[in-house]
């Protein structure tokens, strides 16, 4: 696969403007649709799966072939360079932007450090082409490993809470590696690419540290997804938190309504 910097430079402008779109249109589905109620659809559930499998696929096959290029990094040899894959993982993240989609067609909730995580990095990959590809290699890698996991993790669905929990500090993980490369090769790479990276890790790390703790340390008092009161029980049948005012022998509002729907 040829390398062209100029391919990327050119298509820059059309990327900015499917992140338009892309930003316009999650915002639009978080005003309007995320609180919306939908049956679950089984071509839906179908899709997701075989597109989690075969990023989960794709990343392993990444992982295992730049694995070689990562030992030469790191013992200081001459790297044999294949840019094959650090050119796929560039226009995976595109990819990705289906992602979000699925979270919409499941009328699920998208958070702001789900869009911009998946924005940051398509915009930040596609421009850093222009740069020595060699600063980015660990990047890429660390990027293919932890995504086998987390689709691996998505592909089969585990409602384990520990398995979530170590996603995402691998996901952390992956962030502090990413800063200590950036430091290590300060003398190394052009300042405009060197500050925009440390930016984006920094960001990164922060937003799934603060994800981190609000999910699975911080026990905040939450609200009834029905009501605005506050929630002090669950419901029997789906397990939501709710209020006083939900709950009935046949379930919460949100189980009454889905009942109807199906």
């Amino acid at each position: 696969m040829k390398y062209s910097s100029e391919f990327f430079n050119e298509t820059f402008p059309h990327l900015l403007l499917i992140s338009f779109f892309y930003s316009f249109g999650v915002q639009v589905y978080r005003k309007n649709y995320a609180a919306t109620i939908s049956p679950r659809s089984s071509h839906i559930e179908l899709a997701s799966k075989i597109w989690n499998f075969t990023m989960c696929v794709f990343s392993i096959c990444g992982t295992i072939a730049t694995w070689p290029i990562i030992l030469q990094l790191v013992n200081g040899d001459t790297i044999q360079l294949d840019k094959t894959w650090f050119l796929l993982y560039v226009f995976s993240k595109p990819l990705e932007l289906i992602d979000t989609m699925f979270l919409i067609l499941k009328h699920k909730p998208i958070s702001t450090l789900h869009w911009t995580h998946h924005l940051i990095t398509m915009l930040y990959t596609w421009y850093a082409t222009q740069f020595d590809p060699t600063f980015f290699l660990l990047f890429c890698f660390l990027n293919y490993v932890v995504h086998s996991v987390m689709y691996g993790y998505y592909f089969i669905q585990s409602k384990n809470r520990y398995f979530s929990q170590c996603v995402t500090i691998l996901q952390m993980i992956q962030f502090v590696l990413g800063l200590i490369w950036v430091f290590v090769c300060h003398a190394k790479v052009e300042s405009k690419i060197w500050f925009i990276t440390l930016f984006m890790y920094s960001y990164y790390l922060v937003m799934f540290g603060l994800f981190f703790y609000q999910k699975y340390i911080h026990k905040p008092l939450m609200c009834c997804m029905c009501h605005k009161f506050l929630a002090i029980t669950k419901c029997h049948r789906c397990q939501n938190k709710c209020c006083h005012l939900c709950l009935s022998e046949t379930g919460c509002t949100l189980c009454t309504k889905m009942q109807k729907l199906s």
